[in-house]
């Protein structure tokens, strides 16, 4: 196995929500996206690979717009997150339109992945500390059965412009991830956090809760799970057009199983992300 660590970039979604290819909306005061600062933060960390999980379709605008910003700064290549790609014996559902999840979307960029590997989102900025804490873990780690996921604090990942979805994280003492706990529409309203149970229960919260932000450190072994974690959700799953097989909850699932141990490292920093089309000018103002 090689020793030094890569990026991974998920950057294969439709963005429903947003109306279009969020993942190269323009922020920066020369049109950089969040991908540019991504990858800016993870050279200066010492990464110097990365593989964009990609739309084939997709893939010339990201040559054009984040490649070419790059030759010789860091090793790009790509890995195309298809509907028909790791199926194993399973056919495409004939209505079956959008990807299969980020938890898919590791899944078929293995081909390309014999080493440690970070997996970002291309739609979120996560600051420079993340980047430098998970390389280090990454480099050191030799132990195959031990991820890594930096947290964020609830209140730096929350969106002015609606409710969005958080995984809500419960530690153990020496700072292991025990579970996660999807939480719906949380949001800022009267100076309180609110949110919904996958329920439909209103729940209070404070603010300082720890969260996934799909920040994770992986050893190749993780593949290996996620398949066998996939064919399981095609089993159960396969005819449901809508489902969706999420890299975070495979991740729960395996430690629940006792399969793996997750260290967390937490940051301060403010996570910021594409939701909302006004989630871009927040971006704007922040950057400019």
């Amino acid at each position: 196995m090689d020793r030094e660590p890569i990026l991974v970039i998920m950057a294969a979604g439709i963005g429903s929500r947003f109306g279009g290819l969020k993942q190269l909306a323009a922020i920066g005061p020369n049109n950089e996206t969040i991908i540019h600062y991504s990858l800016k933060d993870a050279i200066e960390a010492g990464f110097k690979e990365a593989i964009i999980i990609i739309r084939r379709e997709t893939e010339p605008q990201f040559s054009e717009i984040v490649e070419s910003y790059f030759n010789g700064k860091i090793k790009i290549r790509y890995a195309y997150q298809e509907i028909s790609k790791n199926l194993y014996n399973f056919k495409i559902p004939d209505s079956r339109i959008k990807p299969w999840g980020t938890g898919h979307a590791v899944l078929v960029a293995r081909e390309l992945v014999n080493c440690n590997f970070l997996v970002i989102n291309a739609d979120d900025y996560y600051g420079e500390t993340a980047y430098k804490q998970m390389y280090n873990f990454l480099l050191k780690n030799e132990k195959d059965n031990e991820f890594a996921m930096v947290g964020y604090k609830l209140f730096n990942t929350l969106s002015k412009h609606g409710g969005v979805s958080r995984g809500v994280c419960e530690l153990t003492g020496d700072m292991y991830l025990k579970r996660i706990y999807e939480l719906r529409d949380v949001k800022k309203e009267d100076d309180k956090i609110k949110c919904r149970s996958t329920e439909g229960k209103i729940i209070d919260l404070t603010g300082n809760e720890i969260t996934s932000m799909n920040f994770w450190g992986f050893t190749p072994i993780i593949f290996k799970y996620l398949e066998d974690k996939f064919k399981q959700f095609l089993i159960k799953y396969y005819n449901d057009i809508d489902a969706e097989f999420y890299l975070p909850r495979a991740v729960n699932e395996l430690i629940q199983e006792g399969s793996i141990s997750v260290k967390v490292y937490i940051t301060d920093e403010h996570w910021y992300g594409i939701t909302y089309q006004e989630d871009v000018a927040e971006l704007i103002s922040l950057r400019n």
